[in-house]
């Protein structure tokens, strides 16, 4: 039963393969080599039956199969190999080309393994007779020991020599600051300090820190309208735009200016602070009532207080 098969764009410009199709005009190998491919098995290999071949392949062409056959076998692009009597085809590149995948991969070979046959060899073909040789066994190990090395070359350590092995630097991790809760399947998104110093470089008059907590919580009180993760950041910069246009929050929050507290009458007076004139008199002589009376020790006002509190006033002496 024939297979679908890989045909890759580099079969098109194998020179082998399309030399051998101009010295071989109606011959129709290039098209035969791609029909083959539909009846390997998945190790590659075929049965060498030129006439149940042609009922597959180009069945309504009129040529000689077995002809166009013994041409890809004498160019070693297929294999003749014989097991048990019976006759197979082994292409070599096969599994260099195809993916074997599915249920396909899981059954048993339909034919022997190319490892369990003995390789035939047409006349003249590396200067030999045709004969019998357990050749193919020999090239599937040879190729396996070709991409073991190739593995051993792209793992291998480095060898020891004068200069000393690089060492890896272990990346830099960044303490997380805050963690915004995403949508369930992306769970948290982590803020970093220089997430921080970013944002406050581009929004100034904000208080960054601030509207993360915000952000923060919006999002915990509100699950079914959280961000994902390659969303959140577009969140937050819409955030903090919003509060940049009504003027920000800046950080740190700059402290009120210095009240400068008068501490003398004369001060005050200047100041017009009356109320301050009247703190200090009261905390050299006691309380003041609304006529001027000195607090609980005293039911009047000594004339020299009010005498120095209207000079206080008119701006006399401290």
């Amino acid at each position: 039963m024939a297979r679908i098969r890989t045909v890759k764009p580099e079969l098109f410009r194998h020179e082998k393969l399309q030399d051998l199709e101009q010295e071989n005009p109606g011959k129709h190998v290039m098209l035969i080599f791609i029909g083959l491919l539909t009846q390997c098995d998945k190790n590659g290999v075929f049965q060498w039956k030129p006439r149940q071949l042609k009922l597959d392949i180009l069945p309504f062409l009129d040529f000689d199969m077995g002809n166009s056959l013994a041409l890809l076998w004498e160019k070693r692009l297929v294999l003749k190999m014989v097991h048990e009597g019976k006759e197979y085809g082994f292409i070599p590149t096969f599994k260099d080309h195809q993916r074997i995948s599915g249920k396909e991969a899981q059954e048993k070979s339909k034919y022997p393994q190319p490892s369990e046959m003995t390789e035939e060899f047409t006349e003249g073909s590396n200067g030999e007779a045709t004969g019998k040789q357990q050749g193919a066994q020999e090239r599937e190990r040879e190729r396996e020991r070709e991409r073991e090395r190739e593995g051993e070359k792209n793992c291998a350590e480095p060898e020891e020599s004068g200069t000393p092995p690089a060492v890896l630097v272990p990346d830099i991790v960044e303490t997380v600051i805050i963690s915004i809760p995403l949508i369930k399947k992306d769970g948290f998104f982590d803020v970093t300090q220089a997430d921080i110093d970013q944002w406050q470089d581009t929004f100034p008059a904000v208080d960054v820190f601030q509207c993360l907590k915000e952000i923060r919580q919006w999002n915990t009180d509100q699950p079914t309208k959280r961000k994902t993760a390659t969303g959140i950041r577009a969140h937050i910069s819409k955030w903090l735009a919003r509060e940049q246009n009504k003027g920000g929050r800046s950080s740190p929050r700059a402290a009120p200016p210095p009240q400068i507290r008068p501490t003398t009458v004369s001060q005050a007076r200047v100041m017009e602070d009356d109320a301050m004139a009247r703190s200090l008199l009261e905390k050299k002589y006691g309380t003041f009532n609304k006529g001027n009376s000195v607090g609980s020790n005293s039911t009047s006002a000594h004339p020299v207080q009010i005498q120095e509190a209207q000079r206080g006033r008119a701006g006399g002496a401290d």
